[in-house]
């Protein structure tokens, strides 16, 4: 394991090992290694991934793996983590020797002693680095320098120099060359400020976000990606004290690769004044107040109340007509809030004249799988299998299988009940995990499994050719899943595990 910033380490590191094998007569058969940002977890570690693949599917032709020393496992806040994956390779039989370590990996008391105090070294040396990177990032901002990110829309990024001296604009995603350099915003081009403000007006004026975004999009204007403009955009960038010329920081943190949170006002660091504002303070506190009459702070009734004069102007509602809609809350809007919009039709007493019942609950159980996903990651990880999140939906199993995970409703075909389900993963999985809910829209009846390569699922209707495993329970499927299959033709009908976990008794 190394840093990009380390250009020989891996060199010097395999050298060291090298030198080891030699003076005690060990054959080097393969390498392991990392070339990676961090080793504070198996995300992203290929090398260690692999080997405990192969540790684990008995795939080794060694007898012992050479580590650099105890720190290469990682430096794992938990510093068991590492002791775990030594384990690992203990019960398959393999040796594991340090060559670094001024002690012999023999199992002694000294030694586990010593490989305890140097994983917990390990773990606390992540978290003193990020402490001071984290002090020295609040430094920076109270003199009014930039911690890093994008300049936003109407500023462009200034490098200057130690003395506070201009050098040069930086280009979208260009890095500054010097660490001694810092940045600093300025006004970006003329047309930009004054589209801005434009934006900011039409908010005070009541247009709704989205339909300043639609307007933008009309007109033919890019966004600072060059992509089109949509209502989130518009909000985060009406909502942002930096047009102001204020420097806020710390309002999410992520440390150490924890998922991040948000903090509380009192833990914000903020620095006014820090570079020219874009916005006339009185305009960008009236913008707040009318976005604040739409948050969420309106109450249900509220929300409600102002959608009746529209159905009753068109005779329908639907997510166009409301977010065409002047003053009124956008369609995303309702779907947090009241859990789709068949809910607010619902209890505004109207029936649209398309079938919506599949769409009922559709917010519940999208939360619902959000949690089974890594709930089911975990058993195929228990199973002795490598997974690693691949995107949202899918996870990638052994390095070589994506496996998506599905929630799918009841319906009914023919009088016959049927589970449709759709997906827009790109590209596609290489099989799909379905879990089939019962007529209560609750219960799990039946866990399916599917070939992938497609974006429509369907279980309960011909044709079948898709499927892999059907069963009441997760377990059988999770173990298929766990073995993963490189030949899914000839896993048809009777799954064949790939490999089996070593196991001692």
């Amino acid at each position: 394991m190394s840093t990009e910033h380390q250009k020989y380490s891996l060199a010097n590191q395999s050298q060291a090992i090298s030198c080891f094998a030699d003076s005690n007569g060990i054959e080097l058969m393969r390498s392991y290694h990392d070339a990676g940002k961090s080793g504070l977890t198996l995300h992203q570690r290929r090398g260690l991934q692999a080997l405990l693949h192969d540790v684990v599917c008995g795939e080794t032709d060694f007898e012992m793996v050479l580590i650099y020393d105890v720190s290469r496992w990682g430096r794992f806040q938990d510093c068991d983590e590492s002791a775990h994956y030594e384990y690992i390779c203990r019960e398959a039989g393999i040796r594991i020797e340090y060559c670094m370590e001024p002690f012999r990996n023999d199992g002694s008391p000294l030694a586990s002693v010593m490989k305890s105090l140097k994983r917990v070294m390990a773990g606390e040396y992540s978290r003193e680095l990020s402490t001071k990177i984290f002090a020295a990032k609040v430094r920076m901002i109270k003199m009014g320098f930039r911690a890093g990110g994008i300049a936003g829309y109407g500023y462009r990024r200034m490098v200057v120099d130690s003395h506070g001296k201009e050098r040069f604009i930086l280009a979208q995603g260009e890095l500054k060359w010097l660490q001694t350099d810092r940045v600093i915003l300025v006004p970006g081009p003329a047309t930009e400020v004054n589209r801005l403000r434009w934006i900011f007006r039409q908010v005070v004026n009541g247009r709704m976000p989205l339909q300043i975004a639609r307007e933008l999009n009309r007109r033919g204007v890019p966004s600072p990606e060059g992509r089109l403009w949509t209502g989130q955009r518009i909000s985060c960038m009406v909502e942002n004290e930096k047009y102001l010329g204020s420097l806020v920081y710390n309002k999410r943190s992520t440390k150490l690769q924890t998922p991040g949170v948000m903090n509380p006002p009192s833990e914000w660091v903020r620095t006014e004044n820090a570079f020219p504002p874009l916005v006339d303070p009185k305009l960008f506190w009236k913008a707040q107040a009318r976005m604040a009459e739409w948050s969420t702070r309106i109450t249900r009734k509220q929300a409600l109340d102002v959608l009746r004069p529209l159905l009753a102007k068109h005779g329908k509602l639907s997510a166009q007509i409301i977010n065409d809609a002047k003053g009124v809350p956008g369609s995303v809007f309702y779907e947090h809030r009241f859990g789709g919009l068949n809910a607010v039709y619902a209890l505004l007493h109207y029936r649209p004249k398309r079938d919506c019942s599949h769409l009922r609950g559709y917010g519940a159980r999208k939360q619902r799988i959000r949690r089974l996903r890594p709930e089911w990651a975990d058993q195929i990880r228990a199973r002795g299998a490598v997974v690693e999140q691949d995107s949202e939906t899918t996870f990638r199993v052994n390095g070589n299988l994506r496996v998506e995970m599905l929630l799918c409703f009841r319906g009914m075909e023919d009088g016959r009940p049927h589970w449709v389900a759709q997906t827009h993963t790109m590209p596609r999985p290489d099989i799909v995990l379905i879990a089939c809910l019962q007529e209560d829209g609750e219960t799990i009846g039946r866990y399916v499994l599917m070939r992938g390569g497609t974006c429509c699922y369907k279980v309960g209707v011909k044709p079948r050719t898709r499927k892999l495993m059907v069963s009441e329970l997760l377990a059988p499927l999770l173990d298929y899943i766990a073995s993963s299959p490189t030949d899914l033709e000839e896993s048809l009908g009777s799954p064949k595990r790939k490999c089996q976990p070593t196991r001692r008794h």
